[in-house]
């Protein structure tokens, strides 16, 4: 009987092609969840598998679309383990990240390697809130209804959770006006991309459009997700890093675009993973103060979304009768004042406030 010809060896380009594929599937799963995926081309790099050919790893590069040159933050770590005749992935934003790092092999990742990621662990560890933060409201304005399609059954399809803790709001196919739940700043938008959904999107137009506002009043700071936006539907006086969005401005218009079938509004807000490296994000639980219901969480029961066994608190409600929720979003658009800029009275000398247009730091 012929001995056997010895396969590959495991880091071969033909496993270092199937291991980019179990990468970029997940990838394509996670995209609308994961600011390094919605707002960057994420290049797949350094892939390395261990000998026995069970364990590897690689490197996340988030690339500016702009320049189309890699963004100045540290890159993702993907961890994966053979189970069976398949990859199973860790981003990042996996939940389990941490515990399967301790698992891979030195020979793939040095034990430096391996101590930096577990110092920047810990600061994820510490960026997650204890508590569900609140102050927000549903994001539409006053007095009008809207409906809940689903939240945490996010859960069935984005295997790591990233999503448990966003919403899907809809007006069955109506397009409507997005206003702001809670006073921040402009971070990132786009709104490039027209009608398109997860089959007729083209590559470049797989993200769809967005808003991310960035609040620096909460500790940490978090970033509010918007997606699926309509083409050229945010305000031109918007567009500017650093404007203030006051509670209940006009953002945008939702529609169908990107990761999405029949235009609704894909909303969460999400913590940095390490220090304030916003591509590498976790969504949070949040309360909105116009829900009365599981202590400001929207849940619902329909025939492809069960909340039910989320509602587990007492006084907890999961109901296909409370699919509507009217919002009390009122429009707040006036700047704080930075609170930091010093304010200093000599003799004779009128005390004058800081321009609240003024979007400098001391």
């Amino acid at each position: 009987m012929p001995t056997p010809k010895p396969g590959p060896p495991p880091d071969s380009p033909e496993d270092i092609a199937i291991v980019e594929d179990a990468i970029q599937e997940i990838m394509d799963i996670e995209r609308e969840t994961v600011l390094a995926f919605i707002t960057a081309k994420t290049n797949i790099e350094n892939i390395n598998i261990s000998s026995d050919g069970s364990w590897a790893v690689g490197w996340l590069i988030p690339i500016d679309p702009d320049t189309n040159e890699p963004v100045p933050i540290e890159p993702g770590l993907v961890l994966l383990q053979k189970v069976g005749d398949n990859w199973q992935v860790w981003l990042p934003t996996t939940e389990g990240w941490i515990d399967t790092l301790a698992q891979i092999p030195d020979e793939i990742l040095s034990p430096d390697h391996k101590k930096n990621w577990e110092r920047q662990s810990s600061i994820q560890v510490v960026n997650i809130p204890a508590e569900a933060l609140s102050g927000y409201k549903l994001p539409w304005e006053a007095g009008v209804t809207r409906r809940l399609t689903q939240s945490t059954c996010h859960d069935q399809y984005i295997p790591s959770g990233n999503a448990h803790f966003s919403f899907d709001f809809s007006t069955r196919g109506i397009l409507w006006d997005i206003h702001a739940t809670k006073s921040a700043r402009m971070w990132l938008w786009k709104d490039s991309v027209p009608t398109c959904n997860e089959y007729t999107c083209s590559d470049w137009q797989a993200v769809g459009n967005y808003v991310v506002l960035r609040d620096e009043t909460t500790d940490p700071i978090t970033y509010q997700l918007y997606l699926h936006l309509k083409q050229d539907s945010i305000p031109d006086d918007l567009k500017e890093k650093g404007k203030f969005i006051g509670q209940g401005q006009f953002i945008g218009i939702v529609d169908n675009t990107g990761q999405s079938w029949g235009s609704h509004l894909h909303f969460q807000v999400q913590v940095p993973l390490y220090g304030d490296n916003y591509y590498w994000g976790r969504a949070i639980d949040i309360t909105f103060d116009d829900v009365d219901i599981n202590g400001g969480r929207p849940r619902v029961i329909n025939s492809w979304c069960n909340d039910q066994k989320y509602c587990d608190e007492p006084g907890d409600v999961c109901s296909d009768f409370r699919e509507n929720y009217t919002s009390q979003n009122e429009i707040f658009t006036d700047e704080p004042l930075n609170i930091f800029l010093p304010l200093i009275k000599r003799e004779g000398e009128v005390i004058t406030t800081p321009d609240a247009t003024d979007n400098t730091n001391p």
